[in-house]
Order: structure tokens, then sequence, then C-alpha cells
């Protein structure tokens, strides 16, 4: 994945210009998004509305039955990707993460999965990092403590980002993994 740059750009310039009937806002990093598109290209899921929550054992049991994950299609407006489809490959990478290292979805499962995901990112890649930080760990903290799914992802990502921006990664998941 290291030379995915010029030709995920494309990748992701071409998915910019095939939009019909969905918002495209500005991502808070094209370069994340372009990251994505090229890092779930090969991947099996399928996009569901209304989707149920089920235990890992369920979504595991169904991805070896239907050869395919069940991703979410619901509350993909308003993200830091921009675009409901870049936020649904982004779910796929995640629950891709989730199978490969056998993860469930409580919160010190997210925190390694969102761990296995940062290392897939260039090292110098500093404010992306902390856009996934912010996604996952900071969203399943969010839900641990209130019971309730992020409302406002961009507000919670501004947010995030502004109490973080002196931090280092090492600093940030020393403070809120604790």
């Amino acid at each position: 994945m290291k030379n995915f740059n010029c030709r995920a750009l494309e990748e992701y310039s071409k998915h910019l210009e095939n939009k019909k009937n969905e918002t495209v806002e500005k991502p808070f990093s094209y370069r994340l998004n372009a990251f994505i598109i090229e890092r779930t290209k090969n991947l099996k899921f399928e996009a569901v509305k209304n989707l149920n929550e089920v235990s890992f054992f369920e979504f595991k049991k169904n991805f070896c039955i239907e050869g395919k994950m069940l991703i979410s299609s619901d509350f993909c407006k308003n993200t830091i990707f921009g675009s409901e489809k870049v936020n649904i490959l982004f779910r796929a990478w995640h629950d891709d993460q989730h199978l490969k290292l056998n993860l469930g979805f409580d919160y010190s499962e997210e925190m390694a999965v969102c761990f296995s995901q940062l290392n897939e990112l260039p090292t110098n890649w500093i404010f992306e990092k902390k856009l996934i930080i912010s996604e996952i760990i900071g969203q399943a903290l969010f839900h641990k403590k209130t019971g309730q799914f992020v409302g406002d992802q961009i507000k919670f990502t501004h947010d995030f980002l502004k109490v973080h921006r002196n931090k280092s990664i090492q600093q940030i998941l020393n403070e809120i993994c604790n």
C-alpha cells in the first residue's frame, strides 16, 4: 500500500466525478479517502439499510455463510469522509479488521482494531491518524459513556481535533485509552 497515492487519488477523482444523487461535501482528508478506496478495493461486502446490530459471532457466521460482510449504510451522512460511499468503505475496512483479528465489538476490542488500522497508515500521517482515533475510539468511548451514538460526527471530530491539536498520537492514546 506504500505506493497507492497517485493511483488511489486518481480513483478518488473518478469516484467524485461519478456521483449521482449523492451530496459530496469536502472530506477532512482527501488522501485518507483515497487510501480507504484503495484499501477496500477487493473486500466483499454489501451495504444494507436498517441493519440490526448483531454480535460478533453473528457477524462472523453471516460472513462465513454469505461470503461477504453486511455493512450498515445508516447514519452515513454528515461524516468526516464527505461521502456516504466512502463512509461505507471505511466501515468495510474497519469490519474487515474485526474479522482478520477475530475481535468483537466491545470497547477494548474496538481500540485494538483501531490500533491495527493506524498501523496501516503511513507513519507521517498524523492528522489522518487523529481522524481515525476520533472516528473509532472517540465515538466508541462516547457510546460507552452515554449509551448513544454520536449524532453530529463532523462536530464531534472538530471538537476532538480542537482538544487534541497539539498532542502527539501517543499522548492522545494514553489519555483516552486509560
